[in-house]
Formats: C-alpha cells, sequence, structure tokens
C-alpha cells in the first residue's frame, strides 16, 4: 500500500508496539480497580470508534509518515478495547463464577481472531485491500457506537 520496504514495515509495526505500550501504561497508571472502572469503561466504546477510525484513516493513507502515527492511535485503541474489557470483565464477575466467564470470553475473543483473518483475507482477495481495510475500519466504528449507546442506555436504567 505504501510502496516500503522491511525498514518502513518494521517502523509501522513498531509504531503500533508504541500505541500499545502506551496503552498499557495508561491501564497500569490507575491505583485501584474502581477508578480503572469508572474511566476506562466509560472509554471503551470511544477506543473502538477510535481503533475504526484509525483502520479507515490508514486505508485512505497514501503518505508513510502520516502511517506511523495512524498506527500509533491504532495500537493504543486496540489494547486498550481488549486489555480493559478483559479487566472490567474480570473485576466485575463474581469470584466463583470468574473461571468461566473468562473461559468463555477468552474463547470468543482469541476464537473469533482466525474467522476474521479468514474473511479479511477473502475480502481483500475479492476487492483489493484498501475497501476491504475501509469496511473492517466502518464496521469496528458501527460496533464503538452501538457500544456506547447500549452502555447510555444502561446508565440511564440503572
Amino acid at each position: 500500500m505504501l510502496g516500503g520496504d522491511a525498514r518502513t514495515f518494521g517502523l509501522l509495526v513498531s509504531s503500533a508496539g508504541a500505541g500499545s505500550l502506551l496503552a498499557s501504561v495508561f491501564l497500569a497508571s490507575h491505583r485501584s480497580i474502581d477508578r480503572l472502572a469508572r474511566r476506562v469503561g466509560r472509554r471503551l466504546g470511544r477506543a473502538a470508534i477510535l481503533a475504526g477510525a484509525a483502520v479507515v484513516a490508514f486505508a485512505l493513507n497514501d503518505v508513510t509518515a502520516l502511517a506511523y502515527p495512524i498506527l500509533m492511535v491504532l495500537g493504543f485503541s486496540v489494547v486498550l478495547v481488549a486489555a480493559g474489557a478483559n479487566t472490567l470483565l474480570q473485576s466485575w464477575v463474581r469470584d466463583d463464577m470468574r473461571g468461566r466467564v473468562m473461559a468463555i470470553f477468552s474463547m470468543a475473543f482469541l476464537g473469533i481472531a482466525p474467522l476474521g483473518h479468514l474473511a479479511m483475507g477473502s475480502l481483500t482477495h475479492a476487492v483489493g485491500i484498501r475497501p476491504a481495510f475501509l469496511l473492517f475500519g466502518a464496521l469496528a466504528v458501527g460496533a464503538g457506537l452501538v457500544h456506547r449507546q447500549r452502555v447510555r442506555r444502561v446508565g440511564q436504567d440503572g
């Protein structure tokens, strides 16, 4: 997509890794699980929207220098969603149910990835990489919007 070489690829992957590291530091900086639940719980939907927007921006981008910060944002957002959801789920579930719930979460979270990769590969083969990225980015934005709406509704009901 960007016409780079192995060095470019290494820098792109490193940019995503730097964003992931920043998200890890952000999550680890919370001193209590209650504070983490309040701050991260509200931000999960925004992070999913931001991840989808970063994928869309990456798909539309032709400038290598802009791809680095885009992937940094993507890495940050993905780790915030994944690790934040995992942490919140473990903190909210009763002790006697935690193992069962986490087994289901892990199976769903890790088990769905190969299906997503298969779908992305098939779609990329059929329509090209940019349209596939655009579609999957738009789907992530949509999922984040649905999540935010449901969180707001639960907050109004509860």
